[in-house]
């Protein structure tokens, strides 16, 4: 019998994942096109249709990766585990699907797949694209050799060099390193001035240990040159960061775009005076809440990680003023905290809300 989940369950994932997305969700400038509401709506018809487990699992992950970002995904971590593991890594390089890391016996680094059990790898590609988070397409075909549950559970790979590997999916209590060939290297290039490190990974805590230690080695380099080519990411190289810093540096930046319903329908109630009486609206600064709500109609807000110290350009994507403006805000009592930086720095250019700050 099918795995299966209930209608109740499926309609629950799908419609707090749509929640989720409209309030949270911060890069909808890569998705200008999406009609979201419209892109639910069609997700929700199959969802009620849908009910063995596998294929609501696909659903889900179809209807997050339309977003076009890695990082949002969705992940059934009781179902994906038991078909976890590929064994290699595969990416386009020119025109071909090379191999370009590997586990598995007989399938060598550099092998060039053409088929699939029996299908041509580029269709197949295209037939599980719709189910790849990425942000572009290049990004898109890297990621689907880690999306080990859209192979068939067991496959036949042909090279163009006519030899065929059986490959079967291991779940992940059988996963091996795909990185037993490589290590993170270094060298001077120029002794006592140049130095090269190339690092081919950071999924294993050991790239990044090796490489802490050769920039310990160069210590007295003028320059080091840092090869990350083909390295696809892993942990956040923290230690790497610290060591290679010689100032405070900027840790991250983070994003939002909550909305805020009050100061929003102040806002509209603000456009709405404005377009009938502009006469009453000329000055909105002395009406108290317009210098907020003007300031965040965009509802999209950035700042600094740090909390007593804010970065002066965390801001500078989004707006024109200072970030100890929206520290202020931050930190609560951010009324006055606005009124007093805009009276006094003359930052309210017209009744549009156009503002121009000095720093």
């Amino acid at each position: 019998m099918k795995n299966t989940i209930p209608i109740e369950k499926r309609l629950f994932i799908l419609s707090k994942s749509y929640s989720l997305i409209r309030e949270y969700f911060a890069h909808w400038q890569n998705v200008k096109d999406l009609d979201f509401d419209k892109w639910y709506q069609d997700i929700l018809q199959q969802a009620i249709e849908i009910e063995v487990r596998y294929e609501f699992n696909l659903l889900m992950i179809e209807f997050l990766a339309k977003l076009n970002n890695g990082h949002t995904f969705f992940f059934d971590n009781k179902l994906w585990r038991k078909r976890f593991y590929l064994g290699f890594k595969i990416k386009p390089i020119d025109k071909n699907w090379c191999i370009v890391q590997s586990s598995t016996e007989n399938l060598k680094v550099g092998s060039l797949v053409e088929k699939i059990n029996g299908q041509d790898f580029k269709e197949f590609y295209m037939q599980k694209r719709k189910y790849l988070n990425a942000s572009n397409e290049q990004s898109r075909k890297y990621t689907l050799s880690s999306r080990s549950f859209l192979f068939p559970e067991v496959f036949t790979l042909e090279l163009q060099s006519s030899e065929e590997i059986k490959i079967k999916v291991k779940p992940l209590a059988d996963k091996k390193s795909l990185f037993t060939d490589f290590e993170t290297e270094g060298k001077w290039i120029k002794k006592g001035e140049i130095a090269y490190i190339k690092i081919p990974s950071f999924n294993e805590p050991r790239f990044e240990e090796k490489a802490v230690d050769y920039c310990k080695d160069f210590l007295k380099a003028k320059k080091i040159i840092i090869d990350v080519r083909g390295n696809s990411g892993g942990s956040t190289p923290s230690k790497l960061h610290k060591q290679l810093m010689n100032k405070p540096y900027r840790w991250w930046t983070e994003s939002t775009n909550l909305q805020i319903g009050l100061l929003n329908y102040y806002n509209s109630y603000y456009q709405k005076l404005e377009e009938e009486n502009p006469e009453e609206a000329t000055n909105p600064i002395d009406q108290g809440w317009y210098s907020i709500t003007s300031l965040f109609k965009d509802a999209h807000l950035l700042w600094s990680g740090e909390e007593t110290k804010p970065i002066k350009d965390a801001l500078s994507r989004r707006f024109n003023y200072p970030s100890r403006c929206l520290y202020s805000f931050c930190c609560g009592g951010f009324h006055n905290a606005f009124q007093r930086q805009w009276k006094s720095n003359n930052y309210w250019r017209n009744h549009k809300g156009e503002h121009r700050p000095t720093i």
